[in-house]
């Protein structure tokens, strides 16, 4: 009798897959991030391509350039552009993924810091 019109799937604005992956690394320098060289942090970080073993090279390969080394991995998701949701990413993970797929850039997202990990060179520690 009542027909329930069916959703669209929800998906993401990718044209080409893209990784998330969770790293823990070491900050080598002050002056392209906020915190102090030699600290921790975990990092949200977004590659573009297909392939984990190429998405973990090109990954290593653009830390240095925000100073930073990767010092471990603690997991890695793909997105693929055909992959349907059941509810979107909040902002903070959706932006930075859409913006390594259309700029085919790796892109940087959440930092986790604390005080016993990573703390802004610019603020004294408590």
């Amino acid at each position: 009798m009542f027909r329930r019109k069916k959703a669209e799937p929800l998906r993401l604005d990718l044209d080409k897959p893209v990784w998330f992956i969770l790293i823990k690394v070491e900050v080598t320098g002050n002056s392209v991030q906020p915190w102090i060289a030699g600290s921790e942090a975990m990092v949200h970080a977004f590659v573009p391509t297909t392939k984990i073993e190429d998405a973990l090279q090109i990954l290593d390969a653009y830390l240095p350039t925000q100073e930073l080394v990767r010092r471990d991995t603690v997991r890695a998701n793909r997105h693929d552009p055909d992959e349907e949701y059941d509810e979107l990413p909040d902002n903070y993970f959706r932006e930075p993924l859409e913006e390594a797929a259309r700029t085919n850039e790796c892109r940087l997202g959440v930092f986790v810091v604390s005080r016993e990990s990573a703390w802004p060179h610019n603020l004294p520690a408590q």
